[in-house]
């Protein structure tokens, strides 16, 4: 049973017995989002111990201080965008996440209330990004109309929550782009639009007679069937791509494909 705060209980979806899971931030869960850093930092701490407890011969508090200070360069230089994005997600961290079925309660960095219907949630953007072996961008990005919320591996459950709210946005999108698009209207989802017609990336028309098939490759969603454009691709990072759950499913891209209304 999870224990609900009473703020959450002024939207109506947020029931007791709605509530499917809570999530909640964490400071050490943050702190272990960058744990090569820490790893590199407590080696060249030990370093410098050592150094000062048994100092090589020859070793003058120049070479010392040139060989530290080396070597400190080295490491916030290769960690300084891992530094940049961890810095990031602490200033726009969301400090609790409850999901419900109709709909979500949040409290933001400031400590503010604030919740939507599934239905109304305007944009997910899903990013996975790794940097000299660390994920600096592992987060899920929920625009509403009065909400821009930030979800990450700070997070209590986080993988499943990233996959839970992608799937509970598309399904509650899905019959009103579907309705668009039967009515003949031009969906757009970033740098990737659809229509009766066929699909335009970066302003290139693939018509659907070209497209033989849709396939996900290293992060990416490929086209496959038109003639390669090398100046602008037949794919799109899924990264760059708001609501890739709806927009697989629109594409009947298993496993996503169920996630139409029957």
């Amino acid at each position: 049973m999870h224990d609900l705060p009473a703020e959450a209980r002024l939207f109506p979806w947020a029931t007791d017995d709605a509530v499917v899971s809570a999530h909640r931030w964490s400071l050490l869960r943050w702190l272990g989002s960058i744990w090569p850093f820490w790893v590199a930092l407590a080696f060249w701490s030990a370093l410098n111990v050592y150094v000062l407890v048994k100092p090589p011969p020859d070793f003058t508090p120049a070479k010392h201080a040139a060989i530290v200070g080396g070597m400190l360069a080295i490491i916030l230089g290769l960690f300084g965008f891992v530094l940049y994005m961890a810095a990031w997600r602490l200033t726009a961290r969301t400090r609790a996440f409850f999901v419900f079925r109709k709909g979500f309660v949040y409290q933001d960095t400031a400590g503010e209330w604030g919740g939507a219907r599934w239905a109304d949630v305007r944009e997910v953007w899903r990013a996975e990004t790794v940097h000299h072996g660390v994920t600096t961008r592992s987060h899920v990005r929920l625009v509403a109309a009065d909400a821009d919320l930030l979800l990450d591996r700070s997070l209590n459950g986080y993988d499943k929550l990233a996959d839970d709210v992608e799937q509970r946005v598309a399904r509650a999108t899905l019959p009103d782009l579907l309705e668009q698009y039967r009515a003949g209207d031009r969906l757009t989802f970033g740098e990737l639009e659809l229509d009766s017609g066929g699909a335009t990336l970066r302003g290139r028309e693939m018509p659907w007679s070209q497209i033989k098939g849709v396939n996900l490759v290293h992060g990416s969603l490929l086209f496959v069937g038109p003639p390669i454009d090398i100046w602008k691709g037949n794919g799109v990072a899924l990264r760059n791509l708001p609501n890739t759950a709806a927009v697989l499913a629109l594409l009947n891209v298993p496993p996503w494909a169920a996630l139409k209304p029957a």
